[in-house]
């Protein structure tokens, strides 16, 4: 278990392979950037980190997240875990989105008009519609998909 008791005042944390299983983030409010990779958490409670920007959390055990207490979230790497769904309504500012690897069937990007970079390789997704994302830069993106309105300033990358 990682205690951050000591540290409140604390705004950067990196804590990376390990067997962190779960982590509680209410003494370190003022955090804005969290990298908690290559652990074993199945679940996180964002809440007490409100102004959080950056956000890495790939290689857990992660089936869900809720991102409605991060607002001001612009980095979200995910990549390997489990996730079935996800909704970036609660997160308008996102610029770069990393999901490969998970279990992702559908996924509504309109929410997240200033997305830049798009990484959602080897999920189960079938179609992926970039109508709201026309500051997107790069997409990396499954070869099955089928890929709808791409902004025609997009580098547009199919990887198998």
């Amino acid at each position: 278990e990682l205690d951050l008791s000591s540290v409140p005042e604390l705004t950067y944390l990196l804590f990376f392979h390990n067997q962190l299983t779960e982590i509680d983030l209410s003494p370190v409010p003022k955090l804005t950037r969290l990298y908690l990779y290559n652990n074993q958490l199945t679940e996180i409670d964002l809440s007490p980190v409100p102004k959080l920007t950056t956000f890495h959390l790939g290689d857990n055990q992660l089936t869900e997240i809720d991102l409605s207490p991060v607002p001001n979230l612009t980095d979200l790497p995910i990549t390997r875990n489990r996730l079935t769904e996800l909704d970036l309504s609660p997160v308008p500012n996102l610029t770069r989105l990393e999901l490969r690897n998970n279990q992702l069937t559908e996924l509504d990007l309109s929410p997240v008009p200033n997305l830049t970079n798009l990484y959602i390789r080897e999920n189960q997704l079938t179609e992926l519609d970039l109508l709201h994302n026309r500051k997107l830069s790069s997409a990396y993106v499954s070869e099955s998909v089928v890929v709808s309105n791409l902004p025609p300033t997009t580098k547009l990358k199919k990887v198998t």
